[in-house]
């Protein structure tokens, strides 16, 4: 009996064994499809985001452009240089909505150099900024007037094959004339060899909401590319 007794319990060992060894590859297994379903949703979501922004993109772009009265026009010229080389976009700077406006209307993505200062007081500005990079109308790389590394962010942006986009007056004028220009472009000129294709923004200045000198509240505004 004895030796039953041992046998048994022996039998009912191995069959625990069996049973948790069972359970441990179960459990493997789960892990395994839970890990795989949730990898397949990821990419599923995220070439659904792919897929859908840029109908969002064109959206935005079309409404924004609307609202703000804004009409952009092109030469084919500007269009092709754009299309086909890295080049150092530059514009005059007339009011806050400026960025925003050459983002929107721009017939490529652009690199911005923006005032840090400005990108970081105004959370306003930083967030609008994050979603028109989201939204693939651009990167922003904050410039600071006493330090290299922004305009160097610019050269390597450039090095890259990215055209980038500056207003090298560095600061909204204040008649709506155009002010003396920095020498950043100039700088950036020798150090990438690359042309300037030039813009010319009219009517933003006009605006008493974002410019300094403005008389109307909501002005039509054109963009010359």
């Amino acid at each position: 009996m004895a030796v039953k007794a041992a046998g048994g319990t022996g039998e009912r060992g191995n069959i625990t064994q069996r049973a948790g060894g069972l359970t441990g590859r179960l459990l493997l297994q789960q892990k395994t499809v839970t890990a795989t379903s949730f990898h397949f949703l990821k990419k599923f979501k995220n070439t659904r985001t792919g897929m859908l922004r840029p109908t969002l993109r064109q959206f935005v772009r079309s409404a924004a452009l609307c609202l703000l009265r804004v009409r952009a026009t092109y030469s084919a010229a500007t269009v092709e240089v754009l299309q086909r080389e890295r080049v150092i976009v530059c514009s005059n700077h007339v009011s806050l909505l400026d960025g925003v406006i050459v983002a929107l209307a721009s017939p490529v993505p652009l690199t911005f150099g923006v005032d840090g200062d400005f990108s970081r007081r105004s959370k306003v500005a930083s967030r609008g900024m994050a979603v028109l990079s989201w939204l693939g109308f651009g990167a922003v790389v904050p410039i600071d007037g006493n330090s290299p590394f922004g305009i160097r962010t610019l050269a390597k942006a450039l090095e890259h094959g990215e055209s980038v986009m500056l207003f090298p007056e560095g600061r909204i004028s204040e008649t709506g004339r155009p002010c003396v220009e920095q020498p950043g472009v100039t700088w950036l000129v020798r150090r990438s060899g690359v042309k300037i294709v030039r813009i010319r923004i009219l009517g933003a200045e006009r605006s008493r909401l974002f410019a300094k000198s403005g008389d109307k509240f909501w002005p039509p505004i054109e963009i010359q590319f």
